[in-house]
């Protein structure tokens, strides 16, 4: 409050004003979070301390807030958040201008309270805002005229105002969990609220709470996607509405080289957010389901330090530093993250480590104009996966090794009739060699005598039971480790470096255009093996002896990646009528490349062992022959490499698009439109090729309603391009006319209620989607089983018959919402229930034959990663004062329904309904002055393990943070 008699050297000597990026910029006090680390103590020296760290404006009068004692204050908040917590309990309150943002702090008296009787007085009559307003200005000329009064800036040190530009996302409103704001399916800042798509924020407070740090955790924290979190080198691992689920950091599509993706570390991850729906706009060459996108951190024009040790279960442990500052007579802000990363596995040869590198640097000159540059870089020692199909063969179904010690009278009736035998024994013994007595090799070999049983069983009975079935496997039979035993050992070592350099230019108030370039590039030394059943069973119930076949050895980074991606934009902002119009231009162009490679293996090397028998195995034989069970230790897979890397694979695409999209905002902010189109084409070198492109697009509408609730609906195409012909293979003819197949079609409708009640206490959106693809490529069945080429004498005669057919439709409804009645406590809810996903028609299947287990795994079971139903419970709370001030404490509780991993037509398995929980606790002091944060983790507290996602079961982890 200012007194209208009080002189302006008085004024310069009772007023205080900070602000560290513009008044324009702080019209949202709240935009973004920083760390703060201020002591309890007198109000005059804190609040000081306070403009500096939160570099906002910020009114008071010295002479009244003097004397008066403001709590301690740590950890990330914006700066509304951390004042109001400085605040508590103290005679002083805070208020926001809502012209320009500044913080206003005042006591809630028109006198302080006296010292000896504590009397209280009158209220005054609040500020006004013109007040506010000439309160800041006196300030300034109060620092003109005396000096007393001092106004800095971080980010500029001349008059310039910095604007937040519409590339951004603004952080105002938000809370702890709960994020009200977006980029990733708008390319601009959004609020979540006027956006018609379901979108789902997963923030790094969260990922920091539950001690996440692997790129695949993430998802542990919402219900939508469904992760393979130890399965690597396949298509699927990500699912979502029934598709597989891209994913892309800072909006391109992460590498990837046969399926083969890069490790992330979180601790450069700002947040994770989720785009369900129709996200044709943005994303168009690909699925209709939605995309993850992974957001990254960057300078925050404060000068802070943090430094986090972690050490837990199974060797976990994490180094983890954040340093960032600000060259304030360059207008720079700069940030250093590093980090290292080492954990073990319940299951054995799963060991991995991670450096991360990750330097960034801002700049801006002016209001005008922001230069930003960064790097992400990861040095990995990846395990090739505990979960993974070649480890489900593991799953034998247990009919066949019944079948095999036991086999009943029917089974020897049949090999009597079958093969002309006479007696039992001679039916045993045909038993014996077709399914399992003896040594086979290689995987096709392995599943011999399966295959054997299966169509020997489905000859017999008329049906055709799954090789792999069931839900549990007996480790014990494969190896003496039990289930810490890994049939696929090897490792997925190599490094990834992410490039981003972007230009944001202002040159008018209501014009804004970004360049952003960003590169990402990864190599990969591989070596993984198989470690097959073979043989059959021994009479304890073992396995006779394993096959051990290396798939693939790649030194020197053979196996590489790259996505690479230049984006124009430009928005135009204009007002007319009273509609807010918002129209954005832009253009793309995108590359990839996937590069895959080998080494010669020379089993003449192989190192000399014995058979079970004790019979002596050189060469191939040694890895044949291996017998778990015996005293030789597992066949060392780097003694085979004998020649140099060779180039085995490699493919390069290139995109062009063009898009428009329009937002409206009219009836005093109420309805929000969007609307835009995307044309999608593949390149070929320079120039277009003939037809492949498409157009991809998104409508949606979101009104308000009722005050709190806002209907929402939206609609979009996405396209798959393709240059897939109608027949290819060597016997294609002139006269058999190949075209272009039509690329695949993807739609998406959702309707929804997303929800801001009472100043976003209740926040989020529950909606019911359906999603389809149509027009997959396959293989045309019908065709291809009478093509008389593919019977005749010669084999470079074959041909493939394609067609576009395959249909597949996902329906269900699915929901986040974040709770948050106060500052202590939060809660998050987020639930799908997919009641309806199937294959509608596949042109590889023959209908004719419902049997087949193609045809069951198509028409009669979910697809995979497709559970029925997933529900998170994720609720925090904060002590702020008692004995147990300073204390906070979370959990998670995560279910999910049973679900298949995979599509293959010979496997049945099944995940069982699983429910965890997670737990942790943190508590905050200090040390010498410097804030301390202890936190304990306790992931998977209900130690759920099972045989086919290979988990670790129960961690614990304790974490020292300090802050300096």
């Amino acid at each position: 409050m200012l007194p209208s008699q009080v002189s302006v050297p008085h004024i310069a000597t009772a007023l205080y004003c900070v602000a560290t990026a513009s008044l324009t910029t702080t019209m949202a006090a709240e935009a973004e979070k920083r760390t703060f680390n201020l002591p309890r103590g007198d109000a005059a020296e804190t609040l000081k301390d306070f403009a500096t760290a939160a570099g906002t404006p910020i009114v008071y009068l010295v002479d009244r807030i003097r004397g008066t004692t403001t709590n301690s204050v740590s950890g990330e908040l914006t700066p509304r958040e951390a004042l109001e917590q400085m605040l508590i309990n103290t005679d002083l309150e805070a208020a926001q201008d809502s012209t320009t943002g500044g913080l206003v702090v005042s006591s809630k008296f028109s006198t302080r309270k006296d010292p000896a009787n504590h009397r209280q007085t009158t209220k005054p009559p609040k500020m006004t805002t013109s007040r506010n307003i000439i309160a800041i200005a006196v300030a300034w000329i109060a620092s003109a005229v005396t000096g007393n009064a001092q106004i800095t800036s971080a980010t500029n040190a001349s008059d310039d105002v910095v604007v937040l530009h519409p590339f951004e996302v603004t952080a105002k409103g938000d809370l702890g969990y709960r994020k009200l704001g977006t980029v990733t399916s708008s390319r601009v800042g959004v609020q979540l609220i006027k956006e018609p798509l379901a979108i789902e924020v997963i923030s790094s407070e969260l990922l920091k709470d539950f001690s996440v740090s692997e790129a695949s955790h993430v998802f542990r924290y919402t219900s939508s996607v469904t992760v393979g979190e130890g399965e690597i080198g396949q298509a699927g691992i990500f699912t979502m509405r029934g598709f597989q689920m891209p994913r892309y950091l800072n909006g391109v599509r992460i590498s990837s080289a046969s399926s083969i993706e890069p490790f992330l570390d979180m601790e450069n991850i700002d947040r994770v957010e989720i785009a369900k729906g129709s996200v044709g706009l943005f994303f168009a060459n690909t699925t209709p389901n939605g995309v993850a996108n992974y957001v990254t951190k960057t300078p925050q024009f404060i000068a802070a330090n943090s430094l986090r040790l972690s050490y837990g279960s199974y060797n976990y442990s994490k180094v983890s530093l954040d340093m960032q500052n600000v060259i304030k007579e360059r207008n720079i802000a700069w940030r250093l993250i590093s980090a290292f990363y080492a954990h073990d596995g319940r299951v054995n040869d799963t060991d991995r480590e991670t450096l991360l590198i990750a330097p960034s640097v801002t700049y801006r000159p002016n209001s005008k104009l922001e230069i930003s540059a960064g790097l992400n870089y990861t040095d990995q020692k990846n395990p090739w996966g505990a979960a993974n199909v070649q480890n489900w063969q593991m799953a034998i179904n247990p009919q066949t090794y019944i079948d095999l010690t036991n086999p009943s009278p029917a089974i020897l009736n049949f090999m009597k009739n079958k093969y002309a035998l006479t007696t039992d024994a001679e039916a045993r013994a045909k038993v014996e060699q077709r399914y399992g007595k003896g040594v086979q090799t290689g995987l096709s070999g392995i599943q011999g005598w399966n295959t054997n049983w299966q169509s020997d069983t489905f000859e017999r009975t008329g049906v055709v039971p799954h090789i792999v079935t069931g839900s549990t496997i007996d480790w014990g039979r494969f190896s003496p480790a039990g289930d810490k035993f890994n049939s696929i050992p090897g490792n997925l070592d190599g490094d990834t470096l992410m490039s981003e350099f972007k230009i944001v230019l202002m040159p008018l108030p209501d014009l804004s255009m970004q360049y952003h370039w960003i590169r990402m590039h990864s190599q990969m030394n591989l070596i993984y093996q198989n470690i097959l059943a073979n043989g059959g069973l021994r009479p304890d119930g073992r396995i006779w002896n394993s096959t051990v076949e290396y798939l693939g050895i790649t030194d020197n980074g053979m196996r590489a990646a790259y996505s690479d991606a230049q984006m124009l934009d430009i928005v135009y902002d204009m007002e007319f009528a009273g509609i807010k119009n918002k129209f954005i231009f832009g253009a793309e162009l995108r590359r990839n490349m996937a590069q895959n490679g080998s080494s010669t293996i020379d089993y003449a090397k192989a190192i000399p062992t014995t058979s079970v028998d004790n019979t002596p195995l050189t060469g191939v034989n040694a890895y044949r022959y291996w017998d778990p069970f015996g005293s030789q230790p597992k066949p060392d897979p780097y003694t085979l490499v004998s020649g140099p890397n060779r180039v085995t694979s490699r493919s390069i695409n290139e995109n062009r698009d063009f898009y428009f999209s329009y937002r409206g905002q009219a009836l005093n902010d109420k309805l929000n439109v969007l609307l835009g189109m995307r044309n999608v084409r593949i390149l070929s070198g320079r120039v277009t090729t003939n037809g492949l492109n498409d157009n991809a697009w998104t409508v949606g509408a979101v009104y308000e309603v009722v005050p709190g609730f806002r209907p929402f609906v939206s609609a979009g195409k996405n396209v798959l391009l393709t240059s897939t012909l109608s027949i290819s293979g060597a016997g294609v003819t002139e006269a058999d006319n190949p075209q272009r197949l039509d690329s695949e079609k993807g739609t998406d409708l959702e309707i929804g209620v997303k929800s801001d009640w009472r100043n976003n206490t209740i926040s989020g959106s529950v909606s019911y989607y359906e999603v389809v693809r149509d027009g997959i490529v396959r293989s045309n069945f019908n065709k291809n089983s009478t093509e008389p080429r593919n019977y005749d004498a010669n084999p470079n005669n074959n041909v493939t018959w394609s067609e576009n057919g395959g249909r597949v439709r996902a329906e269900g409804v699915d929901g986040d919402i974040a709770w948050t009645p106060s500052r202590k406590f939060q809660a998050i809810l987020n639930l799908s229930y997919e009641y309806d996903v199937r294959v509608v028609t596949d042109p590889t299947i023959d209908l004719t034959k419902p049997w087949l287990l193609t045809y069951v795994k198509a028409f009669q079971r979910r697809p995979m990663k497709s559970p029925l139903w997933r529900a998170n419970l994720i609720t925090k709370y904060n002590f702020v004062d008692g004995l147990l001030k300073n204390l906070s404490f979370g959990s998670a509780i995560r279910s999910c329904a049973e679900y298949s991993p995979t599509d293959g037509p010979t496997t049945d398995l099944v995940v069982p309904q699983e429910t965890i929980l997670d737990l942790f606790a943190t508590y905050t002091s200090k040390f010498s002055g410097m804030p301390v944060e202890y936190t304990i983790n306790v992931v998977n507290a209900t130690d759920t393990i099972n045989d086919l996602t290979r988990s670790n079961g129960l961690e614990a982890r304790l974490t020292v943070g300090l802050k300096f």
